[in-house]
């Protein structure tokens, strides 16, 4: 029996080696079906975000970026709140918020009133709130701006005549005086240009400064800067890497690329804790919104391309577009309600606690109560964390 032989005809090195099973996601995640659904569902949450912000009213939205020249005057919303420093007695961030809305409708109003727009104080500032006649406005800025043209047109013109009738009256001359006549007159014709030139991109720059700081009146969308906000947080992240600045960016902490300049870890704080919780705390019905509208899309995009990832890993198949589709629309409330049942449950029972540690301040026999029941509270507390970690393995 030792004697004998054994043949090794093949081996499954799969089960020979199990974690070679982790090679094959990459294969399932670059299958072109998976990849063209996530993409819809990216450019569908995308413009979904951009009618949200042309439907919600103007004076909810944020305060967007406000500049002089090169220079910012006024950050964007999302960046004030990521400045905000609570401190006791300073007012709130809501507070300074409308505070700095109010302080833009004034100056509308102002340049309603003194453009001609509109006249009058009560209907100028019921167009301030609402972010309307800006277009009235530019129209009048354009025809200032025009009229401003017309005169360096003129005074260019005038500059031209006065530098040739210079030259007629001196056209006898010869020789030398009559090249320097000459000279002189062509340099005056070309400074008289150049000056126009200047003057007008003056003119058309200043314009536009002006009504960009005018049309702030509108608002920003919520959606776009907080798109922006956390672009920006990403881009900040690999800059941060390469520029080897890890801890820039914190309280007390100087960035290595200078004043202003976030590193990896602020930026990351930024991505999944300031831009986040603005939107929450600032543009609480929009952030609602936003998430069902989120959620429908990842339900069914998310819910095809989970389908096709399931079948291929466990048969080793490729399932159509049009059925993963069909199976998502299909079981639709069951991909909704999957990630919020646990989340409703966790909220039910701490509210549950929450009500039973107000039980405990009523006088003398709440402390009892808290003594009898306080199991209960840890029950509650334990479901909680069972009910987050199967949420959470789920997810991973």
């Amino acid at each position: 029996m030792a004697d004998e032989s054994h043949v090794v005809r093949g081996i499954n090195w799969r089960e020979t080696f199990p974690f070679t099973q982790i090679f094959r996601a990459f294969r399932v995640a670059i299958h072109p079906t998976k990849l063209i659904l996530a993409l819809v569902a990216l450019l569908l949450i995308y413009c979904g975000g951009w009618l949200l912000d042309s439907l919600w009213p103007v004076q909810s939205r944020a305060i967007p970026e406000i500049r002089n020249e090169e220079k910012v005057i006024t950050p964007g919303e999302v960046y004030l709140y990521e400045r905000y420093e609570p401190a006791p007695g300073s007012d709130s961030f809501e507070t300074r918020r409308e505070a700095l809305r109010k302080s833009m409708e004034d100056r509308y109003v102002e340049v309603l009133q003194q453009s001609g727009v509109e006249k009058e104080p009560a209907p100028a500032r019921a167009a301030a709130k609402g972010g309307n006649l800006l277009g009235k406005v530019k129209d009048k800025m354009i025809e200032r701006r025009d009229a401003h043209v017309k005169e360096l047109e003129k005074q260019r013109d005038d500059a031209i005549k006065a530098a040739k009738d210079a030259f007629d009256r001196d056209k006898n001359l010869q020789g030398d005086k009559l090249a320097e006549a000459t000279r002189t007159r062509d340099e005056a014709i070309d400074a008289a240009k150049k000056n126009y030139a200047r003057n007008v991109k003056e003119a058309y720059h200043q314009t536009a400064v002006s009504y960009g700081e005018y049309a702030a009146i509108k608002g920003e969308g919520i959606f776009s800067q907080f798109f922006d906000y956390e672009k920006n947080q990403v881009n900040n992240v690999a800059q941060g890497v390469l520029a080897n600045d890890w801890l820039g960016g914190f309280k007390g902490n100087m960035s290595a690329r200078g004043p202003g300049a976030q590193g990896v870890f602020a930026s990351i704080y930024n991505f999944c804790v300031n831009g986040p919780m603005w939107m929450v705390r600032q543009h609480t019905y929009y952030f609602i919104l936003f998430v069902i509208l989120f959620s429908i899309i990842w339900a069914i995009f998310g819910g095809a391309i989970s389908r096709i990832a399931a079948v291929h890993v466990a048969r080793d198949e490729k399932l159509s577009l049009s059925a993963a589709l069909k199976f998502s629309t299909s079981k639709f409330l069951s991909f909704i309600f999957a990630p919020i049942i646990p989340l409703v449950i966790v909220v039910v029972l701490g509210v549950v606690v929450m009500i039973g540690g107000l039980l405990g301040n009523i006088p003398a026999i709440g402390p009892i109560l808290m003594g009898i029941f306080f199991f209960l509270a840890l029950a509650a507390g334990f479901v909680m964390t069972l009910v987050l970690w199967a949420r959470a393995a789920d997810l991973t």
